[in-house]
């Protein structure tokens, strides 16, 4: 019994997945982000978030590579100035929920938007049309949108790329999630410690 009680507070402190803002829904298309277009979507954050995980429902080739910016702004005023951090990494192959940003510290307020682009060939970001999203209070899902190149290559940074807004000319909504770990407060340990304390005194006592 006195252990069942131990492992129960300990895992009182354990950090758990929370969500920030998710779209989710049955994936009704996938548009490309390889050659000839790029995509982005942006979020806000209702509150300071640190431990920041990012993810989205993407697909393609697992011997190519993408790259993914997180920036403060968009489109032809936006700047290396504007991001926050990028990465490339290889695609995931088949469809799958893929972490793509992790560790960040997000502050409330900001609207943040992740852009994916693959300049030498595929990936795919899937969609829905009937999106299920979940926003913790304060925080909201702002956009999904795209930009078709039009011309022999992309803007220099593609961030900066005149993106049009999915919703307005579809109802598709890109599938991603924006998770934190919700760390407890120093008086949930200091509780926890107590009771660990009261139990082993009360055990100690009946001996």
């Amino acid at each position: 019994m006195f252990l069942r009680s131990v492992l129960f507070l300990m895992a009182a402190g354990v950090p758990q997945a929370a969500t920030v803002v998710s779209v989710d829904g049955p994936v009704a298309h996938t548009a490309s982000f390889g050659t000839n277009q790029i995509l982005t979507a942006g979020f806000t954050p209702g509150q300071d978030y640190s431990n920041v995980i990012i993810s989205a429902l993407i697909n393609g080739r697992v011997a190519e590579t993408y790259t993914a910016y997180l920036t403060t702004a968009i489109g032809p005023l936006a700047t290396v100035a504007d991001e926050v951090t990028s990465v490339t990494q290889n695609l995931p192959g088949p469809a799958a929920l893929t972490p793509i940003f992790t560790g960040l510290d997000l502050s409330a307020g900001v609207t943040y938007y992740f852009t994916l682009f693959n300049p030498t060939g595929s990936g795919g970001w899937s969609s829905t049309e009937a999106p299920v999203t979940t926003e913790a209070p304060g925080s909201s899902h702002e956009l999904s949108g795209y930009f078709i190149i039009v011309e022999p290559r992309p803007p220099g940074y593609p961030p900066s790329a005149d993106f049009t807004d999915l919703l307005e000319v579809s109802d598709r909504t890109f599938i991603y999630t924006v998770e934190t770990a919700e760390v407890p407060e120093p008086g949930t340990f200091a509780l926890a410690a107590s009771a660990l304390g009261l139990l082993y005194l009360v055990r100690f006592v009946k001996r």
